[in-house]
């Protein structure tokens, strides 16, 4: 199974749209980088003002190219050169005098808003956020993402602990764990400014732990299943409905995969070895395969108190294996090692490809030849899943000005910055009524908001198993289940496998972090 790294989940839309130039390709011939997911992700070019957001119910003006001016939509604010000298600064925290009313402070804040992010995004967000509030200096350590977690842990334990930060949802229960974040519930209580209704449920409950508010969501990451609608036409197929099931998914699967004389599975002739175009393509990746696997039928990675695994159940391997049979025995998926080739020669192309919001910014990108295409949400079930992800601000605890990390992390769940998040193509918004805003001015995909954003209202899940150790029980996952999507190994014997390994390491989890 290939996973995808957490650097890569980070990267913003626009660094995406700069990744690359496509050949004769399809819906997901690019690398994927994801954002949101556990993160947001990073964007790019001179931007095209497709993939800018639309302009929605009030007056906001279209963007034009992020990096060189700003819309009316964005915040009217000047570029310091302070602002862009705090963000690229890698240097310890600034010594600081205890808060007094009126007197101004520098707020240390840990962030990985670097190249474009920054100056697409948050040098503007940050010079805003300074003009607001006066008394509060904002100063950035930037850090590479891969290193956010590690750092944190030794500021704090060298007695410099920033007073702010950005947490993917796969860090935020471990460092919450250590004691290293403040509660957010007293803050959230004592202002009656933030509506906590206009945050999906999902995402705000990823950023618990045992019932406390330890993050504020910043971005959304959902998925869906894109789909090239010259395939379907050319297949005879009307487009899928949202009330499809996975049963109309398999078995559209078959019609439009396509080998290279024409034929399809199932007919005398067809060629699994020599494919133009796969029906369906899936992202087995653990941490995005969830939806699908829970999805199908109920299946579930761990139970609710994470003491075991739940692969080893009747449901678990009936998920597994069907959609493994999808590339091994129906040959309407790409096996990994033909997904990496398509992904290097840009040959082959898929008519459905189950992937992450982020994948709107690579089909936005000039020179794509997939043109005419849309989204459509998973299939619905009594057990339909949307995992969601992103990054959350923190308030580090024991920090010198964590009220000041608090005002800056209410500005970025604010109107004014989540519209910009949007509008400028840096961040998909977090919140229900600003998803509009995270729309492509072309409209493309269609059905963006009931895909990406209602899906999550409905169906939304805040994965739970994201504690200290989960890193290695994920790669152990992996390994196990690299020969069942070759078709090497069986559900059946990949299920009891994980079982056997990671069950001990589970049940004892909670007892290793004691000691």
């Amino acid at each position: 199974m290939q996973e995808t790294t957490q650097a890569e989940r980070v990267l913003s839309r626009r660094t995406a749209l700069r990744v690359g130039v496509l050949g004769a390709v399809s819906l997901a011939s690019i690398p994927l980088l994801a954002a949101c997911g556990g993160g947001a992700a990073p964007s790019t070019s001179g931007t095209p003002a497709a993939v800018a957001a639309a302009q929605p119910t009030t007056a906001l003006a279209k963007p034009t190219a992020v990096a060189s001016t700003q819309s009316s939509a964005a915040p009217t604010v000047a570029k310091p050169a302070q602002a862009t000298a705090a963000a690229t600064s890698a240097a310890s925290p600034a010594a600081q005098a205890p808060v007094q009313s009126g007197q101004v402070v520098t707020m240390n804040y840990l962030h990985f808003f670097t190249g474009v992010l920054w100056t697409g995004g948050f040098q503007q967000l940050v010079a805003q956020f300074e003009k607001e509030n006066p008394t509060i200096k904002w100063n950035g350590i930037a850090t590479p993402y891969g290193q956010m977690m590690p750092k944190l842990i030794t500021l704090a334990a060298g007695g410099q602990p920033p007073d702010g930060t950005s947490m993917d949802n796969t860090e935020i229960d471990d460092v919450a764990l250590r004691g290293l974040l403040k509660d957010l519930d007293p803050y959230v209580s004592a202002d009656k400014t933030i509506n906590m209704d206009d945050f999906y449920k999902a995402r705000l409950d990823e950023q618990r732990w045992r019932g406390k508010l330890y993050g504020m969501p910043i971005d959304m990451g959902s998925s869906a299943i894109y789909y090239n609608k010259d395939a379907f036409d050319q297949a005879g197929l009307t487009y899928p409905d949202p009330k499809w099931t996975w049963n109309d998914v398999f078995s559209q699967a078959a019609k439009l995969t396509i080998d290279k004389g024409g034929k399809h599975p199932g007919e005398s002739g067809f060629d699994p070895s020599n494919v133009r175009q796969w029906g369906f393509n899936y992202d087995n990746s653990i941490y995005r395969f969830y939806n699908a696997y829970r999805g199908y039928n109920g299946a579930e990675y761990f139970d609710q108190q994470l003491t075991k695994t739940r692969f080893n159940e009747p449901e678990g391997i009936a998920s597994m294996q069907r959609f493994a049979d999808l590339t091994n025995k129906d040959h309407v998926s790409p096996s990994p090692a033909e997904n990496t080739a398509m992904q290097a020669g840009g040959v082959q192309q898929y008519a459905m490809d189950f992937q992450w919001i982020g994948l709107i910014a690579y089909l936005h990108q000039p020179g794509v030849k997939v043109t005419n295409w849309d989204v459509v949400n998973l299939p619905e079930s009594p057990t339909a899943a949307q995992e969601v992800g992103g990054q959350g601000f923190v308030v580090v605890d024991k920090s010198p000005h964590p009220d000041a990390a608090w005002a800056f992390t209410k500005y970025m769940v604010g109107d004014e910055a989540q519209k910009y998040l949007g509008v400028n193509g840096v961040w998909f918004p977090s919140r229900k009524s600003m998803a509009q805003y995270g729309w492509p001015t072309d409209h493309k995909p269609a059905n963006f908001v009931a895909a990406f954003y209602d899906q999550v209202d409905k169906h939304g899940v805040a994965c739970w198993w994201f504690v200290p150790g989960w890193n290695q029980w994920q790669q152990m996952i992996v390994n196990e289940t690299d020969a069942l999507w070759i078709g090497r190994r069986d559900a059946k014997d990949t299920a009891a496998a994980i079982q056997q390994k990671i069950d001990p390491l589970v049940a004892n989890w909670q007892k290793n972090l004691q000691q």
